[in-house]
């Protein structure tokens, strides 16, 4: 077909802007599988999660007749069964269905009536599983496929901007060869295909390498994972979680179907608006560069800023309206990607400290008993174990007048819903816990809040992290401050606190005894004896956090001491609890190096993406202008003009790129933020780090490759130049 042999020697012909195009298409590919195969990926270890933690069963009668086992697995319906013996006399059929679907509770239904199984038989489902599978709607997979899918479309809406630039700048140079090919008999829809075939000739090579770059990707990823997080409980208490790529031929079909809908329809845009242009206008060039006085017209301001070369490059970007539109979309899509991507990093960064807190402690002890000398006596042995650096904290809950009243917006209205669980309810919003540190630390924090230490005031903990019933986890402020707030509270007696400061974190001393209460206070030790009205008068509870050392020896020692304690052993009904927290803090730090290499790998693939689209962009604009600038030089202009106005030039792409990009780009922040409010609740976090970052990377990148093309105009000679016809 002469369409396509002709698409395949303009490839050929023009091999620099043929591998700018191929290199961002193969990046799109990549991006768009290796996406879909993370999502595949977590949903896999999900799954495997479940299986292990509850077994391979979707539906289950418990209690049934050991011969009502036999029937059910006759049932067509069912694809594997196995029996458990419950030792009460009865058999616990499991089994999975073979074409689960949403109505899986009436098949369970038809199934038992079916079978006859015993009316003594109890039904169960195992939902959790049946979710992992994707039968039923999930909290995880739902989590999942909104992130993706969000990912997914800012990668083809990138994707579709920068192919669809670089086959409207080649076929921009092309006007008057589609022209000719019009005046000699070409249709429409042989203009229209041949670029067409240029798409699907790069599609045909993109998009297999693209794929297998995908799934390098990964390889890559989730080894790095696997390693950082050896030996971690991930998804459940039992399982030890491994991320492994999933190889889905229906995936590989969706990644490649989408990327070449992608490649098609960028190439289908400046195709079917070229095939519109008669030929008389494509060889005279007239649908390019139309003149109309109010146009072009240029305001005095700068005529007087800049200068005639001000002037010239104002009206040159409007009457090439079409080239200038290009590139500042280029321009816009790059910003626009990795603003994206860096709120994508931002998220998950907020995820992590949200999921896993770095308290800063290495293992903790403690003990809960009634206050008294026995009591502090313990926690100061504690407190004292030889070769240790460790801190000591006491807490107790007190009642609060008017909890309801001092509630934030947010947090009445998840209480009001019933959805914040850990101790946050209806009844026991009146919990008012107070935590000491050092005098010497209250101090400090004071300082740090630019408040005076008072022995009668303490500090608000006013940001908590709350689990919902749903699965999602709540980022918080639970109390309506208000500066110099003051709290009535007491058991037997009346306390008044005040409240000068608040903290936005739970600093590492009280994080192993910090409740789930209303309010969290921090106090100085030397107070709390006082609030607590004297020795036997309630319940305390004391915290030794090791801060270094070694977290064995610590909670041995810990171990050894606290049985044979004058508090354990004086029968006031004393318990005590010891954790090894440095397991979890070595997966703490490797989560976060996990995100951090993820993230910034993203976003640099994202970056890459949009890089290559505006220099591909700004290089094949630059050059379609040879004669143009050639003709400037002829009648007078100095290359020190030139150099100006092509900086002018930069100057007006980069301001307009940042007036359009910039609110995109936060839009698609905020289009993350709610995907991932499936799973966690936090307040939304302004990118204003990258928009910052993004305005002054579009300007350096924009100058930059301005100043490359025109250094590479000193190899052209002019009258040569104004004598080259674009064919």
């Amino acid at each position: 077909m002469i369409t396509s042999r002709m698409a395949y020697r303009q490839l050929i012909k023009n091999k620099r802007r043929t591998l700018i195009t191929l290199l961002g298409i193969v990046l799109s590919v990549a991006m768009i599988c290796a996406i879909a195969g993370f999502a595949a990926g977590g949903l896999d270890m999900y799954r495997r999660s479940v299986i292990e933690a509850d077994g391979d069963w979707h539906l289950a009668f418990l209690g049934a007749d050991a011969a009502d086992a036999i029937a059910v697995a006759a049932d067509p319906r069912v694809s594997t069964l196995y029996t458990w013996d419950n030792g009460a006399g009865g058999t616990d059929i499991f089994f999975r269905l073979a074409k689960p679907d949403k109505h899986y509770c009436n098949v369970m239904e038809q199934i038992f009536i079916d079978a006859e199984v015993s009316p003594n038989a109890q039904k169960d489902t195992n939902r959790e599983l049946l979710m992992a599978e994707g039968v039923v709607s999930g909290m995880v997979a739902n989590a999942l496929y909104q992130i993706s899918g969000v990912l997914i479309a800012v990668v083809i809406i990138g994707s579709v901007m920068v192919i669809s630039n670089a086959f409207s700048i080649s076929a921009s140079e092309r006007i008057r060869q589609f022209g000719l090919m019009k005046s000699v008999g070409a249709t429409k829809e042989q203009v229209r295909g041949m670029v067409l075939h240029e798409g699907a000739i790069l599609s045909v090579t993109a998009i297999p390498i693209g794929i297998l770059i995908g799934y390098f990707i990964q390889f890559v990823a989730f080894g790095v994972a696997n390693n950082l997080l050896e030996g971690a409980l991930i998804a459940s208490q039992t399982f030890d979680g491994k991320l492994a790529p999933v190889f889905s031929l229906p995936g590989i079909g969706i990644s490649a179907g989408l990327s070449l809908l992608t490649i098609l329809f960028s190439a289908w845009l400046p195709a079917h608006r070229t095939s519109k242009i008669s030929a008389i206008d494509a060889i005279r060039l007239s649908g390019e560069i139309k003149l109309k006085p109010k146009k072009v017209k240029t305001s005095r301001l700068v005529s007087r800023v800049f200068g005639f070369e001000g002037v010239l490059a104002d009206k040159t970007l409007k009457r090439n309206s079409r080239k200038y539109r290009a590139t500042v979309a280029s321009l816009v899509t790059s910003m626009v990607l990795f603003v994206g991507g860096s709120s994508f990093t931002e998220y998950l960064m907020k995820a992590q400290s949200m999921v896993y807190y770095d308290a800063g402690i290495y293992a903790s002890a403690g003990v809960s008993a009634a206050y008294g000398e026995d009591f502090n006596v313990t926690a100061e042995q504690l407190n004292s174990i030889p070769g240790m650096e460790t801190v000591l904290s006491y807490s107790a809950r007190f009642y609060l007048e008017d909890a309801a009243d001092m509630l934030a917006p947010g947090a009445r209205e998840m209480m009001e819903m019933g959805e914040i669980s850990g101790g946050i309810t209806q009844e026991d919003v009146s919990a008012l816990y107070l935590h000491t540190v050092s005098d010497a630390r209250y101090g400090e924090l004071c300082m740090e809040l630019g408040i005076t230490p008072e022995r009668d005031a303490g500090i608000l903990v006013n940001r908590v992290t709350a689990s919902m019933p749903d699965g999602r986890i709540a980022d918080l402020s639970l109390v309506n401050y208000k500066e110099n707030m003051t709290l009535n509270f007491g058991t037997d007696k009346q306390f008044t606190i005040k409240l000068p400061g608040e903290l936005d974190y739970m600093p590492a001393e009280v994080i192993r005894s910090f409740g789930g209460g209303l309010v969290n206070v921090i106090i100085p030790e030397s107070a709390f004896a006082g609030y607590m009205g004297g020795a036997a008068s309630g319940n305390a509870q004391a915290s030794v956090s090791l801060l270094s050392g070694n977290a064995d020896d610590f909670l041995a020692a810990a171990g050894e001491m606290l049985p044979n304690s004058g508090l354990y052993n004086s029968g006031q009904g004393a318990g005590y609890s010891l954790s090894n927290i440095a397991a979890d803090a070595r997966l703490n730090r490797n989560l976060g190096l996990l995100l951090t290499v993820f993230v910034l790998g993203f976003v640099g693939l994202l970056s890459l993406i949009a890089v290559t689209s505006v220099v591909g962009t700004i290089t094949t604009s630059m050059a379609l202008r040879h004669q143009e600038f050639a003709m400037l030089q002829s009648v007078g202009m100095t290359p020190k003009a030139l150099l100006r106005m092509l900086n002018y030039e930069s100057l007006l792409y980069g301001i307009k790129a940042l007036i359009i990009g910039l609110p995109l780009g936060v839009a698609v922040s905020v289009l993350l933020y709610c995907a991932m409010g499936g799973v966690l609740v936090f307040d939304y976090i302004a990118p204003v780090q990258s928009l910052l970052i993004s305005v002054a990377a579009v300007l350096i990148i924009v100058w930059c490759t301005m100043r490359y093309s025109a250094s590479r105009l000193r190899k052209y000679n002019i009258a040569d130049t104004i004598r080259l016809e674009t064919v």
